[in-house]
């Protein structure tokens, strides 16, 4: 995680309310969780990180700042971490291709 954001640029500048890796964190559960909105998956997610919180590391920010550390991110983190681990079995199909069953149908 922390290779992808210094890669793509993102490392934080200054401290934030949602720091970068806790923001890439934040964007990967609203996919695993997308019936949940913000403020519930902002919980889940701290709930998890309790440990850090206990130390003082890290408060639960407000959906507003979370917002607006998605923003901050951009979508580069994420296209480069997915290529990162899709491995070579993830190459996009071929133009005018289609999956059916175990090959393509081109």
């Amino acid at each position: 995680m922390d290779q992808v954001i210094a890669d793509c640029g993102r490392r934080e500048r200054r401290v934030r309310a949602l720091p970068t890796r806790v923001t890439l964190y934040f964007v990967l559960a609203l996919w695993l969780c997308p019936a949940a909105g913000y403020p519930e998956v902002l919980r889940m997610l701290f709930q998890q990180l309790k440990e850090q919180l206990r130390a003082g590391a890290l408060r639960i920010p407000s959906t507003a700042a979370a917002v607006q550390a998605r923003r901050r991110l951009g979508p580069a983190p994420l296209r480069d971490l997915f290529r990162r681990l899709r491995g070579p079995h993830g190459d996009p199909a071929p133009r005018g291709c289609r999956p059916s069953d175990a090959t393509w149908h081109c």
